[in-house]
């Protein structure tokens, strides 16, 4: 048997990335930031998504925690946005990916 080489606080760093986008709410977040530039208010987001505002808070906490999205503010309104693009292709890829139940 060969010697594998793995990086585990690689391993671990992904792990932690990926479990922080893997709930359907923070995947809508995602795609609704995704548009280049796109910035909006937790208020835009859990009316758009149809959930309490503590929901949609909690969850962009959690992406925020992980730098997933960032914070800005405009006037007395907090904007958050993408702080990547390459999030998109992610989904896009997972999309592709075309997982079925057997």
């Amino acid at each position: 048997m060969e010697n594998i080489d793995i990086d585990v606080e690689k391993c671990h760093y992904y792990a932690d990335k990926l479990h922080a986008i893997g709930h359907a709410i923070r995947i809508m977040i995602i795609e609704m930031l995704s548009p280049a530039g796109k910035k909006l208010s937790v208020t835009d987001i859990y009316t758009i998504l149809k959930i309490d505002q503590g929901v949609a808070s909690l969850h962009l906490q959690i992406l925020k925690d992980n730098g997933i999205v960032g914070s800005c503010r405009k006037g007395r309104y907090k904007l958050y946005y993408l702080k990547t693009k390459e999030l998109k292709k992610m989904l896009d890829f997972a999309e592709s990916l075309n997982f079925k139940e057997e």
